[in-house]
């Protein structure tokens, strides 16, 4: 007797593009994105993002490029919205549809154990190839690198090759 699926809402993004305020979806269940990311939240972001556009811009071959949070639309049912993704490949729409080269996730209080284990097991099995998760808590950067179909931290230098004409290795040092 399966009554309980029948009771959880079934969202798809046509539905979730028309609610206002911060979402995701995930299997057609929605997330509030609430409270707004804090300052320092905010800072680690820019600071970042920063670290990664200076890293790209030092080729004169690579087409990446570095964006804030977007719909990541995985499925009809599954959009999440990384803190940060490096595209490879040309994306026009409200969305991407594509898994990024790279994405960063900043952990707050609120969704810590969502980006550890949901947001990991989401973007593993979407194909992914890096995910950054940075803990503001912690000071600290964590690599996982996508192995076999499968997460793998990465223990040395922190070298991303997002594509065949594009491998950077951003300067982490004032992140924190």
């Amino acid at each position: 007797m399966a009554l309980a699926p029948q009771l959880l809402p079934n969202y798809t993004y046509l539905e979730y593009s028309k609610w206002e305020g911060d979402w995701e979806l995930i299997e057609g269940i929605p997330f509030a994105m609430t409270p707004a990311p804090s300052i320092r939240h905010q800072r680690i972001s820019m600071q970042l993002s920063f670290a990664f556009r200076d890293a790209l811009d030092d080729l004169e071959t690579c087409d990446c490029e570095v964006i804030g949070p977007i719909d990541l639309k995985v499925s009809d049912h599954t959009v999440v919205q990384p803190d940060i993704s490096i595209l490879c490949e040309s994306a026009q729409d409200q969305y991407v549809e594509f898994p990024p080269s790279l994405v960063v996730e900043i952990l707050s209080p609120s969704r810590r154990e969502h980006d550890i284990i949901t947001k990991r097991q989401l973007y593993e099995k979407f194909g992914i190839k890096y995910y950054l998760i940075a803990d503001p808590n912690e000071n600290k950067i964590s690599a996982l690198e996508l192995h076999n179909a499968k997460y793998v931290e990465m223990e040395s230098a922190l070298r991303f090759t997002l594509d065949e004409s594009c491998a950077i290795e951003p300067d982490f040092s004032k992140i924190f």
